[in-house]
């Protein structure tokens, strides 16, 4: 590397580099050779011909470091690596280290910064573990997903391919477990085509599941909660969906999505694998003609569900506000005097009570508010409008337009589109909002998604 280069413009040329191809760059661990990682390391662990010989110990996808080790072993000599490092100038440069003094601990950190494994807490013993989901062969079992008389509340979605030709690439799955296990806290428990996870907090436990259909081209994503939890179990699933989203985005960009369809509550209480759906189109046509109930079938016979427990709350619902624009608002009402947020309490109906038991805090008071099946954007935005907060409409105003027009009124608004239509891209790992591109009726069933995480 010629030495006058700095730091800045070094780093550019490489990601440059990666962008077309030439190498790998994650986080400024710099591959070379990309077919080294493909063929020396990679290849070998997922390889029928390597893995019965190498790695006899693997359970589950658990592969202890002494396994991986056997495996870089057969290749050691093969291959030189190439780092990246920072001299005593501060210039960076490239050295080229043996292959045969690689060692496992650093193939582990390239693949897991690759997203390929993560570190698991090994119980039976100290050695360091590393779980592979692409290795798992295991299919659900039924203890993770069973009947559990404390759960009542149950919502889900399917997200399905648009064309006929288009499948869920195979790597989607995998990839999804390892960012799941590495975000969430606990870690999902997972098998081949899925995974189950649960979230706890003060009020109750909800639990969530991802699976994949036989046909590999949807998805299920179901939440479940005790009575009265429905704001937690919809804030659970739009945090699940977009992270399904935003993955496969990533790993799979070409295939488009329809939107999302509803899953029979019905059928998801009597716990049906791959239930039947009602498609966005019926529901919104039963929301326009104010009907109670929106009906699919199941082996040709007709299965009807509550459009009350279908959306679980309204499209209108504060928790299904992307977190960033969450987190705005937070910061906004903490600068605020106490008169001026005092009379928003009392504007979108919390009781002081209530609101001096969260301790004055704004974000555990809107927090503690929005688990209300009535806690609403648009009961928000006019309790902000009469209390003055001026500050905190533009928040949402900015977020989406179309805010400013909105009268003096408690006017419904649907934040679910509100959402997807947000140019606002969040930064940190875990959650959403969704983009769709805006278009006539006729477009919105042949709209691809882009989306962003939080």
């Amino acid at each position: 590397i010629y030495k006058g280069l700095d730091k800045e413009t070094l780093l550019c040329l490489v990601r440059f580099l990666h962008d077309i191809g030439e190498v790998i760059e994650i986080d400024q661990h710099v591959i070379i050779n990309p077919g080294w990682l493909c063929n020396s390391v990679i290849g070998p662990l997922m390889s029928p011909v390597d893995f019965p010989v190498h790695m006899e110990g693997v359970r589950d996808g658990i592969v202890t470091i002494e396994r991986l080790q056997k495996v870089i072993d057969k290749y050691n000599g093969l291959f030189q690596l190439p780092r990246l490092f920072e001299d005593s100038k501060g210039q960076l440069s490239f050295a080229w280290v043996l292959f045969s003094t690689f060692s496992a601990m650093e193939a582990v950190k390239v693949l897991s910064l690759l997203e390929i494994c993560y570190l698991v807490q090994n119980r039976e013993t100290s050695v360091p573990s590393y779980c592979f989901p692409a290795l798992i062969s295991l299919e659900r079992r039924e203890e993770l997903w069973a009947e559990d008389a404390e759960m009542e509340v149950y919502v889900g979605r399917r997200l399905e391919c648009q064309n006929d030709t288009d499948i869920i690439t195979p790597g989607t799955i995998p990839f999804l477990q390892t960012r799941s296990a590495v975000t969430l806290a606990p870690p999902p428990f997972i098998w081949k085509n899925g995974m189950v996870l649960e979230k706890f907090d003060k009020r109750c436990r909800v639990q969530g599941l991802i699976e994949l259909q036989e046909r590999e081209r949807a998805l299920d994503i179901v939440v479940r909660g005790p009575c009265h939890s429905e704001a937690e179990c919809m804030t659970l699933l739009t945090e699940m969906i977009n992270l399904t989203l935003k993955v496969k985005d990533e790993r799979s960009p070409g295939t488009l999505m329809k939107p999302d369809s509803y899953l029979s509550t019905k059928e998801l209480k009597k716990l049906t694998k791959f239930p039947p759906a009602h498609s966005e189109e019926a529901v919104s046509k039963a929301k326009t003609n104010r009907l109670e109930y929106v009906t699919t079938t199941l082996d040709n016979k007709p299965v009807s569900d509550s459009m009350k427990e279908l959306s679980a709350v309204s499209s209108d619902h504060f928790c299904l506000l992307p977190r960033k624009v969450k987190l705005g608002i937070f910061k906004s009402l903490a600068k605020e005097d106490n008169d001026g947020f005092s009379s928003l309490v009392r504007e979108i109906g919390m009781s002081h009570a209530d609101f001096a038991v969260c301790g004055d805090s704004p974000e555990a008071a809107l927090l503690e508010w929005s688990l209300s099946l009535n806690a609403t954007v648009s009961k928000l935005l006019l309790g902000l409008r009469k209390s003055g907060l001026s500050a905190t409409v533009k928040i949402l105003t900015e977020f989406d337009p179309s805010f400013e027009q909105m009268s003096n009124t408690e006017s419904p608004v649907d934040v679910r589109h509100v959402a997807n239509r947000s140019p606002i891209v969040s930064t940190s790992v875990v959650g959403a909002q969704r983009h769709r591109e805006a278009g006539s009726n006729s477009q919105h069933q042949n709209r691809s998604r882009k989306n962003s995480y939080y």
